[in-house]
């Protein structure tokens, strides 16, 4: 779906070590990645080296210059690196043990004794990279700013977007007459086209049951690579991904999307928002 609509800013490392927990990965997998990722519109790059941090950073570097295909960085790795397990299924759920632990740490150079160190050097890294963040941050105010003193309705209307915050009056709460049946997905449909029009940041779909669970967005066009001004999303039969997707877009922030499906389809969608807290709604 991410190649369907071109989504150039998506980026997935996957780790290839050709290790499964049951043993050598093709007694179950033969795959091949590059092809599987290309039929789908997936830019593949290859990195031989999973421990050349330089190739990894010039791999990701170029996946952010195509802004028409998202990416897949297939990086082939050694499970268990430096353990007397390298290469092994036993490296992938057996824990090392205290000795092998201090001995695979020799291995990669690393001369703390003491566990769960942090070096000094770490340690200000880090603080360089907060002391950026903080620059990026007054950098991006002070042109929300800007924007809000040029354009006062939109910029009130942006800053409500990013804060996730909702102003409804209550001669705009929905009313639905409790002497007339109306079955719960044509009252879903209807809160949606209702709400739709007053909360510019609501938009979502169904996988392939938008004729069924109401969620057509009236008036609205689809969501697609042509244009992402649409807020009609066409998840297909993918009832996991567009649950992944709708997770992944609340817990971004800037719009408050929703996802549909039938009940029976719905359990891990349920549970996966459950415990990460997402302000989605399916």
């Amino acid at each position: 779906m991410a190649g369907h609509m071109k989504l150039g800013k998506l980026i997935v490392l996957y780790d290839s070590n050709d290790i499964s927990l049951d043993g050598a990965l093709n007694l179950s997998f033969g795959e091949n990645m590059q092809k599987r990722a290309e039929s789908a519109d997936w830019e593949y790059l290859r990195i031989e080296d999973g421990n050349d941090i330089s190739q990894i950073a010039e791999a990701i570097a170029a996946a952010k210059r195509n802004e028409s295909q998202p990416t897949l960085i297939e990086i082939r790795t050694i499970i268990g690196y430096g353990s007397k397990v390298a290469g092994m299924n036993k490296a992938h759920g057996n824990p090392l043990g205290k000795e092998e632990a201090k001995a695979t740490k020799a291995a990669y150079g690393w001369n703390y004794e003491e566990e769960f160190t942090v070096p000094k050097e770490v340690k200000a890294h880090f603080e360089q990279l907060k002391h950026k963040g903080e620059a990026k941050e007054e950098e991006w105010n002070k042109l929300l700013a800007s924007y809000k003193a040029k354009y006062p309705l939109l910029g009130d209307e942006l800053e409500q977007v990013i804060n996730g915050s909702v102003s409804i009056d209550a001669a705009d709460i929905l009313t639905f007459d409790a002497s007339k049946a109306i079955s719960t997905r044509v009252a879903s449909g209807e809160a949606i086209n209702h709400y739709v029009k007053i909360v510019p940041s609501i938009f979502g779909g169904s996988a392939d049951l938008s004729h069924s669970t109401m969620t057509d967005i009236k008036g609205e066009q689809p969501f697609a690579a042509e244009s992402y001004s649409g807020r009609n999303i066409y998840f297909g039969v993918r009832e996991h991904a567009m649950g992944a997707a709708g997770n992944g877009m609340a817990l971004h922030g800037g719009v408050k999307p929703f996802v549909s499906t039938f009940f029976v389809f719905s359990d891990y969608l349920r549970r996966q928002s459950a415990w990460l807290r997402c302000k989605s709604c399916l």
